[in-house]
């Protein structure tokens, strides 16, 4: 049975669980590939029950948007200043 999760803003605590199950499924991924990471392996590398993982992300599937999303923003964190010294006039303002 899965927990239905709570409306409106997320908690502090709330943001860095998930930030933390999004971690591990990104060290799973890395290490272990896309097919044998599993809901019971993020939930083991972050010390949890497999329950915490469904409250914070209810299939698989909502775990891997979250990933994509994270991996996303951390290129484009890296790649945003860099173009704009390479190229000032073409990237002059935020362009993600």
């Amino acid at each position: 049975m899965r927990t239905k999760q709570a409306t409106g803003p997320a908690t502090f605590t709330q943001r860095k669980r998930r930030d933390q199950l999004v971690g591990c499924a990104i060290e799973a991924i890395a290490q272990l590939g896309y097919p044998r990471t599993t809901v019971a392996e993020v939930a083991r590398r972050a010390g949890v029950s497999k329950g915490v993982v469904t409250y914070h992300f209810p299939a698989k599937d909502d775990l891997i948007q979250a990933v994509i999303t994270d991996v996303i923003a951390e290129m484009a964190q890296y790649l945003e200043p860099r173009l704009r010294a390479a190229d000032p006039l073409q990237y002059p303002e935020r362009f993600i």
